[in-house]
């Protein structure tokens, strides 16, 4: 069998398990502005094409509509870039334990070796993922904490009631 990263069995797992995976030094061609991806023009177009549909039925006021849906597009982009981050940090994390502890572990061909790489490397990638666990659960925490106080009360919250004072005695008008 062909040795690649991590011998046999590391070969067996990126080239045919993983092999569905893009690889370092992978150039897409055909991602972005060019002659050869015609999605971003058509995407402009159709944001051009709609502001003026906007303008012709609304009138040039609703103009601000846009710019709201600009900040929830701009919003939800950063909710998908923090779940990107958070699956990097789970591919790094497997491969930092496939590659320093069970891929060396299972062609030493050492049972006791391979055994306790092993058993370390399923310890440490349980840790590791935990921590991934742990950081999207406070990430999701503070983004619906962040939509309702931010993006649901200014569209339907009235604020009219008395004005919040936490500590202390109200001060008594002079006379």
């Amino acid at each position: 069998m062909a040795r690649g990263r991590g011998g046999p069995f590391g070969y067996l797992i990126w080239n045919k398990l993983l092999g569905w995976f893009p690889r370092d030094g992978y150039v897409y061609a055909q991602i972005g502005f060019g002659p050869s991806n015609p999605i971003p023009w058509a995407a402009i177009g159709m944001l051009v094409g709609g502001v003026g549909l906007l303008l012709a039925t609304e009138g040039p006021l609703h103009i601000m509509e846009f710019f709201g849906l600009l900040a929830n597009i701009v919003s939800y982009a950063r909710l998908a870039a923090v779940g990107v981050a958070k699956a990097a940090m789970a591919f790094a994390f497997n491969v930092i334990v496939l590659e320093t502890m069970i891929f060396p572990a299972l062609d030493s061909g050492n049972v006791v070796s391979l055994i306790l790489g092993f058993l370390i490397g399923i310890i440490i990638a349980l840790v590791f993922h935990f921590i991934v666990f742990l950081l999207g659960a406070v990430t999701a925490i503070i983004q619906a904490i962040r939509l309702n106080y931010v993006e649901f009360f200014i569209k339907f919250f009235r604020g009219a009631g008395t004005p919040f004072q936490p500590f202390g005695e109200r001060t008594k008008p002079e006379v």
